[in-house]
């Protein structure tokens, strides 16, 4: 799934009203085609004042299913020596380090399974700001500086009673230079059971699609996308998602290191109007009450409803005003 990048062309009609503009799209799209979005231009010319953005359904359940991962299943101490492990990496400045934090604490991530950390980004001014967010968060944290030292590490935090064991990176590529070869030896060592490219929202698509390719040849499995509440109405996060082509566990979308994490395609999908037909939590936790487990942000599964041809798949109406 990693390697594979998503497809997902949407598609813009304009017209008088909404109903000109959904037999437009049914008559192009088909007439299974899924409207994401109805825009009603005010200072429009009439006959240009509707507006509604649409995709074929074909192509809205590919984007979903790939952008939808699997739901993590607890480490099972009487068959595993070891915690499941998830590794962040990225480019400097997307937040790996906040993530781990906010990964470690918050239930949206792990629900009760307990979580430490390995940081392998030992640079002064980082390690200071880790440690300070870890002893917070009372999260146990171990850092290393040598592949040598990973076996001790891990031992450490088994007797934590981690489940999950969270690995916070440098700000580079493990591939991009010498300077990369201790700590990319490390995270080998540690061989993580997933490998987050950790990418802000604000990042070009272009440009995400480059570190892309450097990401996946080191092993990426999964985009983790953060900073979201740094983009007016998520503009540009489908194209974005499209780009890393990977998917997408959890989304950041604020600054508190004990909040601001949500689980992803709900998260995403939400944002194009479009329902998440598998649970929110991505998660299988230890037992709990059922309010306890799903999380704030889970969707019914979508029911279509015919409107002049056409199919919808709303969770709520997005119909947006625009002039007057």
């Amino acid at each position: 799934m990693a390697a594979d990048t998503m497809d997902l062309a949407l598609a813009s009609f304009r017209g008088p009203d909404t109903t000109v503009c959904f037999r437009a799209a049914a008559a192009e799209l088909g007439d299974d085609a899924v409207v994401l979005r109805t825009v009603l231009h005010g200072d429009a010319v009439p006959a240009q004042r509707a507006e509604i953005v649409a995709a074929p359904a074909s192509a809205i359940e590919r984007y979903r299913a790939r952008l939808t991962p699997p739901r993590l299943m607890r480490p099972d101490r009487a068959t595993r020596q070891l915690p499941l492990v998830i590794a962040l990496v990225g480019p400097t400045g997307a937040g790996k380090s906040t993530t781990a934090t906010k990964l470690a604490r918050h239930d949206e991530a792990f629900g009760q399974w307990r979580a430490g950390i390995i940081t392998l980004d030992t640079r002064p001014g980082a390690l200071e700001q880790l440690n300070a967010q870890a002893r917070a968060g009372d999260i146990p944290l171990e850092v290393v500086y040598e592949p040598a030292q990973v076996a001790g590490a891990l031992r450490r935090l088994m007797k934590a009673r981690c489940d999950v064991v969270i690995i916070d990176t440098p700000g580079q590529s493990p591939r991009a230079d010498a300077l990369a070869q201790r700590w990319s030896a490390a995270l080998r060592a540690l061989a993580p059971d997933e490998i987050h490219l950790v990418v802000a929202a604000t990042q070009r698509a272009d440009l995400a699609a480059a570190v892309r390719v450097d990401a996946v040849a080191a092993g990426a499995t999964h985009s983790l996308i953060t900073k979201v509440d740094e983009v007016p109405g998520g503009h540009g996060l489908t194209e974005l998602t499209i780009a890393l082509g990977m998917p997408v566990r959890w989304v950041c979308d604020g600054q508190d290191a004990g909040a601001d994490i949500r689980n992803g395609a709900p998260r995403l999908l939400g944002m194009l109007g479009v329902s998440s037909t598998l649970p929110a939590g991505g998660v299988a936790p230890a037992p709990r009450t059922a309010a306890a487990h799903s999380p704030a942000g889970a969707a019914a599964a979508s029911v279509p409803t015919r409107r002049s041809g056409i199919r919808s798949f709303f969770t709520r109406r997005r119909t947006v005003m625009v002039g007057r």
